[in-house]
């Protein structure tokens, strides 16, 4: 039987998810657009790749991208490891608009949960923390099935 305190725990969770989805409406990205943005973040990615990653299928992901890229936020290049495939990326643009959606989602959740909550979440969710770090010694394998590793795209230089 699970402990009650977490089962709150996770009332709580999708009751402020549903109030991020709400915030996020009236911005500029969507959040499934932002998970995909999110993921690009960590390096080049394949359509399958993203789409498994997202869990969904990729004839759903496939639109998403495009507007993405229609807007660019993100490019297309050939997949070294695969000429019939090719691999997404964030552009500065990509990774500039994603900054300030994380701020303004970041200011509106802080301002709906009040400080001393966003602080304790803060510290709470910092094992979750899906931002890469810089690229130092890339796995060599991991490098050959995505194609070339490389420092985070939107990390200040």
């Amino acid at each position: 039987m699970p402990d009650r305190s977490m089962v709150r725990t996770v009332r709580s969770l999708v009751v402020l998810f549903r109030d991020v989805e709400a915030l996020a409406r009236d911005s500029e990205l969507t959040l499934a657009q932002y998970r995909l943005l999110l993921l690009m973040r960590e390096g080049p990615r394949r359509a399958v790749e993203l789409a498994a990653r997202t869990m969904v299928k990729k004839p759903s992901i496939t639109p998403q991208i495009q507007q993405l890229e229609d807007r660019g936020l993100i490019r297309r290049d050939a997949d070294p490891t695969d000429g019939r495939s090719s691999r997404l990326s964030l552009t500065e643009a990509g990774c500039q608009l994603m900054s300030r959606f994380e701020e303004q989602l970041a200011e509106s959740v802080g301002a709906l949960v009040g400080p001393d909550r966003a602080q304790w979440m803060a510290r709470a969710f910092e094992w979750a923390d899906p931002a890469p770090a810089p690229v130092a010694a890339p796995d060599a394998g991991a490098c050959a099935r995505r194609g070339p590793c490389a420092p985070d795209p939107c990390a200040a230089e």
